[in-house]
This record gives C-alpha cells, sequence and structure tokens, in this order.
C-alpha cells in the first residue's frame, strides 16, 4: 500500500471519536511513501499483525515515514503490535521518527498493551539495518515490551521516555544483535534501553523472576540501560547486558544525572545523593572462596559489602569476562539474587552468596547490583577477580 507517486501524510486512521467498540485488526500490509501509515487514536481491540513499515517487500520500495505506528489520545484497551507465531511479526523499518510510538495518553496495562516479537531497525531477514530512529518511544504506561529484535535505531531502541511512562515492562529482548548473532555493519550508535520514565521493569520482576525473562543487550556505543535525569525506580534485574561501549568494555547500567558525562558513577558514603534510580549505591565484592572443583560451574561463596540507607535490598551477583576502563563488572551472566537488610543505625551490612561460576576464564570477574524496596538498580559495581588470591600465588610460583 503505497502512492501511485509521490508521499501521503496517512495511510490508515482510528480516529480519536471513533467508540471504545472500534478495532483494526491488519495483518498483512507493506506500507511506504505515507508519512503516517498507521494511527490509531481512538477505539480498541487494535491487533497489527504480519505488516511491513519501510524497507523492501519483495522488490517493491517502501520508503520509510515519520512515525510507523503511532498510538496515542483516546486509545485504549486491548492492543497489540505482532504477536506469538513467526507470521505475527511486524517488520518495523526506516522511520525518522519512532517506528513505535506510545503517547502519554495511552495507559494501560500489561495485559492489554503489548508489543511482542517484532523485528524493529532490521530487514525482513533480521540481518540488514534499516533504522529508525527511536525503535520503540514508549510515552505511556502500562505495555510490555517482550521478544522483539530490535537493532541499529540510532537514537534509542527502546526509549522509557518521560514522567507518563510508567509500569512498562521490558522483556526478552534481543536489542543490538542480528539473527546472524553478530552486530549492526558498524557498532550500534545508539542506546539499548533509555529510561527516563519511573517505575519501570527491565528484565526479570518479583522476588522469583528468573534470568529467562532478562534482555540481551549488546553492541550499544551509548550503553546498554541509560537511566537519565530524574527517572527513578526502575529495576533491571538478570540481564545479559556486555560488549557495549566503543571498543566493548562500556557501561553495562548508567546513572547518568543531567549535565553529566556517561560513565561510571562511584558511590558516596550512607548513599545520601539523589538522581536517576537515586544513585543507588552498588554492593562491593570482599572475597571469593571456593566449595567445589572444576572448570565450569564451580561452586563458590562470594562475600560482599553494601554502604546504603536502611532497608531492604536485592542483590544480583553477575559473572563476565572482563572489566571495562574503570573497573567495573559487566552483566554478561546473571548468577542469583539474595535479600540482604541494612538496619538502622548501620553505615554497612556484609553478606555472602553461594554462587556457581560458569567459566574459569583467566581475565574473568565477578560483580554486584543493589536495589532497593522502591525498584532503584545500581549500576553494576566493582569487580573481583574470579581467581583467588591463594590460587593466584600457587599459580604464580609462591607459597
Amino acid at each position: 500500500l503505497k502512492p501511485a507517486s509521490g508521499s501521503l501524510g496517512v495511510g490508515l486512521m482510528v480516529p480519536a471519536s471513533a467508540p471504545a467498540s472500534t478495532a483494526l485488526n491488519l495483518r498483512g500490509i507493506g506500507f511506504g511513501g505515507f508519512s503516517q501509515p498507521v494511527m490509531l487514536l481512538g477505539g480498541s481491540g487494535h491487533v497489527l499483525s504480519g505488516n511491513q513499515f519501510g524497507g523492501n517487500a519483495n522488490g517493491v520500495t517502501l520508503p520509510g515515514a515519520l512515525n510507523a505506528i503511532a498510538i496515542g489520545v483516546n486509545a485504549g484497551g486491548r492492543l497489540i503490535v505482532g504477536g506469538a507465531n513467526v507470521s505475527d511479526r511486524n517488520v518495523i523499518s526506516g522511520a525518522l521518527f519512532d517506528g513505535i510510538n506510545i503517547q502519554t495518553t495511552v495507559q494501560s496495562s500489561t495485559d492489554q498493551c503489548q508489543i511482542v516479537n517484532n523485528l524493529i531497525g532490521l530487514a525482513p531477514n533480521g540481518i540488514n539495518v534499516v533504522a529508525n530512529n527511536v525503535g520503540v518511544n514508549v510515552g505511556g504506561s502500562g505495555c510490555a515490551i517482550t521478544r522483539n529484535r530490535i537493532v541499529g535505531n540510532t537514537g534509542a531502541n527502546i526509549w522509557l521516555n518521560g514522567a507518563a511512562s510508567t509500569g512498562n515492562v521490558v522483556q526478552q529482548n534481543i536489542i543490538g544483535v542480528t539473527v546472524s548473532g553478530t552486530g549492526a555493519a558498524s557498532f550500534d550508535a545508539s542506546v539499548g534501553v533509555l529510561v527516563t520514565g519511573i517505575n519501570n521493569v527491565i528484565g526479570a520482576a518479583g522476588a522469583n523472576g528468573s534470568a529467562s525473562f532478562g534482555n540481551t543487550i549488546r553492541y550499544m556505543i551509548g550503553g546498554g540501560v541509560v537511566v537519565k535525569d530524574t527517572a527513578a525506580g526502575n529495576l533491571i534485574h538478570a540481564n545479559a547486558i556486555y560488549d557495549n561501549g566503543a571498543t566493548g568494555n562500556g557501561m553495562d547500567i548508567d546513572l547518568l544525572p543531567t549535565g553529566a558525562v556517561a560513565g561510571n558513577t562511584p558511590n558516596d558514603v550512607g548513599d545520601a545523593d539523589t538522581g536517576p534510580n537515586q544513585l543507588q549505591n552498588f554492593p562491593v565484592p570482599t572475597g571469593l572462596a571456593y566449595t567445589g572443583s572444576g572448570s565450569s560451574n564451580r561452586p563458590a561463596i562470594l562475600s560482599g559489602v553494601l554502604d546504603s540507607k536502611p532497608g531492604n535490598y536485592r542483590i544480583d551477583a553477575y559473572f563476565s569476562s572482563a572489566v571495562n576502563a574503570g573497573g567495573r563488572g559487566h552483566a554478561q551472566v546473571h548468577l542469583g539474587r539474595q535479600t540482604v537488610t541494612l538496619l538502622q543505625g548501620n553505615a554497612t551490612v556484609s553478606f555472602t552468596m553461594a554462587i556457581l561460576v560458569p567459566d574459569q576464564l583467566p581475565n574473568g570477574v565477578l560483580s554486584f547490583t543493589a536495589t532497593d524496596v522502591a525498584g532503584n538498580t545500581s549500576e553494576v559495581g566493582t569487580a573481583i577477580s574470579i581467581v583467588p588470591v591463594q590460587d593466584m600465588m600457587f599459580k604464580n610460583g609462591f607459597e
């Protein structure tokens, strides 16, 4: 579906005045040459599956849009972009602004608003990049962004955008990695997930959330997950975030205050500072003792200390094959979690955690994040080698 020549404004629109019973079920259409191919401004029960926006479809060029799919004003109720099956997958590419734009007026719930299993920023083969500026721009609340492959978008792959962007869940997405297992032809200049919203979930949620709900985020020059400005309460758990930064050793989680420079934010005594995710302090690992042998999944006890405000904290442990330039670990492999309590009047709390070290790589390290009860997750913290001091001594011939 495209103009015979030139370009047109809107392709298909459900107007803001449409009653709630109005639903658009759109399947199997390729759109090109519209400033706005699909606008959902009213109604509910919309399902957009198996469509292509931008790129090339069977030899037909589909010029990109401003926003491929825009949702807002009075649109509500059930909304699905994509679906469980391969045939439900939308290909969303080439938009000057956003592949999917969910406006601040959308207030939904994650069982109703679902962006699922799409290719965003890629051609239908899942390899060639046809970038949008922002892949998914969520200004509204209560949307689930799950199981999409989002690569190569130049501004951000996902943006949880502003104070009204709250209660959204980002899980099981593959960001920055094509179906061939590599990054874009050139390093992806954007951010994996940019967060300026409040109380969102990126990865596994809840006390029993496992790494199977995490996202994979790699090859982002701008960082894996960047929490900026006044964003707060954004939970970042059990994701695989690594190989980010221009040299592959950049920030996986970056708490970036307004006007600050991207990079490691140090802890402060008592965690009294404020900023994105309240600049939550990270735990510092203090020791590692192996309780068994082996070259993979070797059992060990990892100890650490957290300096923060009184309260309960979720501690997550991670393994990575190297450190970044500031001595931080990466969230490469999630090893486990536990809750610790920092009592009133105590400056710090020490803890231990039983883990399995997945691989005895020579530069392998372990590190932690901390999340408070309000959902503020820290950066990935300073690292400790997987080779204990006594093993290093024997390895180097000293006794």
